[in-house]
């Protein structure tokens, strides 16, 4: 493999060049269904479709920040990339010796979201100095990347600042897309509120035609690192102190309330969408460029980029940053997830740590959300763990949880939510906890019982279950 410069950017390359011809999408998929010698392709497409339609929202408009002594290889989260399980080595060497895992019969030498996510419909590709709205903005350097999209950071050639462009599949680019009409009303709104500041500022959008769709693009400011990469960067992990953890949940709550004005909720307040501004004394490292390669010595599919790019890594002196961070300005950004207040979904993409009590249950959301998941980040800024811990994939073993750490006053609105579901059957199957006794008789001991063994009460009624959670409610009151 061979590492070399161009225009002052590193590419890694594993084999000669190809170059992928000019071709139609829907020659794109003949081609696919050609070469396989069926249309397999189109169903592994139409997975990865779904992967995006049931995106998380997990992308953030920003850099990776590391100290001026830190190394570079701490700079890739585990995240980025859910089907790699490398790690980005600070020796330059080491960018030489691996090749990424992607969609099969592709390589790529650096470390970048999967190559299955590109093909008609789906990312669109973007390569370091593209220009995109009539030349206006110029791509610099990649910030990231999620399920649904692609993130880069490119100068506004008209007044020579920094953005960050967000570039959506094209199968979610509609031009009635939710993110970007709740960045709008934001925006729009005349509302002179504190909380305007904490909340991520939409500058400009466009659409962009490409060979896998039409593609919307969001421009926002650029920021800085998020609240998970600046407390896990710490060494040891660091923790907010307490005067930190009030001027971090006023703030929070400030931008909150300012989006409940716009009639807007969040629905995903989690530690990576919450985000610092980007210092003034910042560097980026060069744009890391792999070749993507073909195994069979074949040209590229239509639709596949020609390079991948990794995510940038930035250098901020340490003495400097920590002056920034020391200020505590945050800002609440990744829309994805977000609805507005009128529209009561029963369920979100959420972090499971967050999910509120109504997702266990199914009932409508709305605001109260927000402000169960602002006191559960606040508690995960404190301590640097989670309140609630999920030890199944099943959400409802939650439900014990939130009564043993919040109490009493839970007691009422998780009665009549868990008598509605007794009578519903919501729980004829739930996985068992791992610990449980059968020895006393509070008010937890039943909620688990009622939560995870319905089918064990089956003489008692649901008035006689109802009487019997009172009761013991008011007995330990």
């Amino acid at each position: 493999m061979d590492t070399r410069q161009v225009d002052n950017y590193s590419i890694s390359e594993s084999a000669p060049s190809e170059t992928i011809g000019e071709c139609s999408v829907s020659e794109s998929i003949r081609a696919r269904e050609v070469e396989d010698g069926s249309s397999s392709e189109s169903t592994h497409s139409q997975e990865i479709a779904r992967k995006i339609d049931d995106c998380p929202g997990s992308e953030s408009m920003h850099t990776r920040d590391i100290d001026d002594d830190s190394s570079p290889g701490s700079m890739l989260d585990s995240d980025d990339d859910p089907s790699s399980d490398s790690t980005l080595d600070s020796d330059d060497s080491a960018k030489d010796q691996r090749n990424w895992r992607h969609r099969s019969g592709y390589s790529a030498a650096v470390p970048a979201e999967s190559l299955d996510y590109y093909g008609p419909d789906l990312f669109h590709p973007v390569y370091i100095g593209d220009l995109y709205k009539e030349g206006r903005y110029r791509i610099e350097q990649k910030l990231g990347w999620g399920c649904s999209s692609t993130v880069w950071r490119a100068r506004d050639i008209y007044d020579n600042k920094f953005v960050a462009i967000k570039v959506l599949a094209a199968r979610i680019s509609q031009s009635d897309n939710k993110e970007l009409r709740i960045l709008q009303r934001f925006r729009d709104s005349s509302l002179e509120h504190l909380g305007r500041k904490h909340v991520l500022h939409l500058l400009d959008h466009f659409y962009h035609k490409g060979i896998n769709g039409n593609h919307l693009c969001i421009v926002t400011e650029p920021l800085g690192e998020t609240l998970d990469d600046y407390t896990f960067r710490q060494k040891p992990i660091r923790r907010l102190c307490e005067s930190e953890c009030r001027q971090f949940s006023r703030q929070l709550l400030l931008a909150l309330d300012f989006m409940h004005k716009c009639h807007v909720v969040h629905g995903d307040l989690s530690s990576t969408n919450i985000m610092f501004p980007l210092p003034e004394y910042y560097s980026y490292d060069k744009p890391w460029i792999g070749k993507v390669t073909r195994h069979n010595g074949k040209s590229l599919e239509c639709g596949v980029p020609t390079h991948l790019v990794a995510n940038a890594t930035t250098f901020i002196e340490h003495e400097k940053k920590r002056e920034a961070l020391d200020s505590l300005f945050v800002k609440v950004v990744d829309f994805s997830s977000s609805f507005f207040d009128d529209e009561y979904p029963h369920s979100v993409a959420v972090a499971e740590p967050l999910t509120p009590p109504e997702m266990v249950f199914k009932r409508p959301l709305s605001k109260a959300i927000d402000v169960w998941q602002l006191a559960c980040i606040t508690y995960w800024a404190a301590t640097r763990q989670d309140i609630f811990e999920l030890l199944n994939e099943d959400k409802r073993a939650l439900i014990p949880q939130i009564f043993e750490y919040i109490g009493q006053s839970t007691a009422e609105w998780l009665l009549g939510a868990m008598i509605e579901a007794i009578g519903n059957g919501m729980w004829k199957a739930i996985p068992k906890p791992c610990v449980f006794s059968f020895g006393k008789n509070t008010l937890e001991d039943i909620v688990r019982r009622v939560v995870y063994w319905p089918d064990k009460l089956p003489n008692i009624k649901v008035k006689e279950a109802e009487e019997i959670l009172r009761k013991n409610s008011a007995s330990n009151s």
